[in-house]
């Protein structure tokens, strides 16, 4: 009997350790700046893939991008589920940009904005946990140029709108890499 109820709280305890440890790795955020840095993510593999020549063209024609990624609970990017784009691209483009995703040390964030000031965080985790995490698998929203050039249009700045971007993209990099990116 006492071997058995020896057995029983081991196994509670190895399932507690397991259960833990799981979802303490998941890559969520609960900054205001993390729509901003997955969307800064995004746009890196776009001048990764095609260059500063194709991304201007882009932001100049005013070509948005809305990108569903399925990442593992660190983030990384597995799979590409939606590239879905208001004008059309060759399609040539799009797998070169989904490659450098599926190849690039990306760690997409699950974004959780603290809206009200009494906001339960571990109710999110919770939430999280329970809804957004099926199979060490999660569903990313996020787009090309995304918010990154709301500002731009908001006040007069004296550079070009692919400089303002990559100038965007670096300072919100910056903060998820511990590298200056050069384009």
């Amino acid at each position: 009997m006492e071997n058995n109820h020896l057995k029983s709280c081991l196994l509670i305890l190895i399932t507690i350790v397991s259960f833990s440890t799981t979802f303490s790795q998941v890559n969520i955020s609960f900054n205001n700046n993390c729509v901003n840095k997955n969307n800064s993510m995004i746009a890196d593999a776009f001048i990764e893939a095609l260059g500063v020549g194709d991304v201007e063209t882009f932001i100049n024609d005013n070509i948005k991008f809305q990108i569903v990624l399925q990442t593992d609970s660190l983030g990384k990017v597995k799979k590409v589920m939606r590239f879905i784009s208001d004008k059309k691209i060759p399609k040539n483009k799009i797998k070169k940009v989904v490659k450098v995703l599926l190849n690039g040390n990306y760690k997409f964030f699950l974004c959780y904005l603290d809206i009200y000031s009494d906001f339960d965080k571990e109710y999110a985790l919770i939430k999280t946990t329970n809804n957004d995490i099926i199979n060490n698998k999660i569903l990313i929203s996020t787009g090309f140029p995304g918010e990154l050039m709301m500002p731009y249009g908001l006040e007069e700045i004296p550079i070009s709108k692919i400089d303002f971007l990559i100038k965007q993209v670096k300072y919100y990099l910056s903060t998820v890499f511990n590298e200056n990116k050069k384009y």
